[in-house]
């Protein structure tokens, strides 16, 4: 007998004939173990995605405000001015995102937004105008915009006019003129809720407790803000009130003790 037949003689038949495998408890322990740790790992990569897009509105903001100080540069210290008088960013119809007649309108037109005044300080970029956290409300088309500029900022041509007149808060014509607040604490651009956006232009009401436009809640209950001084921060509101604001139609009320409507109020506007 060679050797290699007394090895198979002696060769156990189960190796000889077939493979062991996994039993059916040990598949579902493994199954079990994925389930815990993917449940583990997705408030993790929740959370990673929200800072991403946190990170990336920051960016955007800090993007716009520093074409907006490079504008009040170029012109004598007058600050960008603001809609609907002309389009800073985007001057939009009567209607907010949410109806539908606006599917295709100056929301997804990329060329409104490279023809504003703000567009050649941006190099012509379009994307900077959309805060990726900002989803569409509705079976809408994704909608360029997410941001509006402060009602009171930017009153070159509306103080003249007596348009959005919210007396007495101040109108901020030129950079000099931001003194309460200061320009770390007066802001200028931030996300607006799609329920009421129609245009680049936010509505203040420094006086009735009520937000006419609506700032956003995306960041987990917290909005994007540049400020004239030239930081951009995500604030958190403090109550449920701009986040619980979807669905509803403007304006959102929060009350003259509101919390949200204070700390808004006094950063948008100066009563003296």
């Amino acid at each position: 007998m060679n050797v290699r037949a007394f090895k198979d003689r002696c060769r156990s038949p189960t190796i000889r004939n077939g493979r062991s495998g996994f039993t059916l408890i040990e598949l579902l322990v493994v199954i079990a173990i994925i389930a815990i740790l993917a449940a583990m790992l997705l408030p993790v990569l929740s959370k990673a995605k929200m800072r991403a897009y946190g990170a990336a509105c920051m960016n955007n903001l800090k993007q716009m405000q520093m074409g907006a100080t490079m504008y009040k540069d170029d012109f004598n210290d007058v600050l960008l001015p603001n809609a609907p008088f002309t389009p800073s960013i985007l001057v939009g119809g009567a209607k907010a995102w949410i109806d539908t007649s606006l599917l295709g309108t100056q929301f997804t037109n990329r060329a409104a937004f490279s023809s504003a005044l703000l567009a050649p300080y941006l190099s012509g970029q379009v994307n900077v105008y959309k805060c990726p956290a900002d989803r569409p409300p509705t079976g809408n088309m994704d909608r360029l915009l997410s941001y509006s500029m402060n009602g009171q900022m930017g009153a070159v041509y509306m103080a003249p006019a007596k348009f959005n007149d919210d007396a007495p808060a101040k109108q901020y014509v030129k950079y000099p003129d931001i003194r309460v607040p200061s320009p770390s604490d007066a802001f200028v651009f931030c996300e607006e809720n799609a329920i009421s956006q129609n245009d680049g232009f936010l509505e203040i009401d420094s006086h009735n407790g009520t937000f006419p436009d609506t700032p956003a809640a995306y960041h987990n209950n917290g909005c994007g803000f540049s400020f004239a001084d030239g930081h951009a921060e995500i604030h958190k509101w403090m109550t449920k009130t701009l986040a619980n604001a979807k669905g509803h139609s403007p304006p959102v009320s929060g009350g003259r003790s509101n919390a949200d409507w204070l700390w808004f109020s006094q950063h948008a506007a100066s009563d003296y």
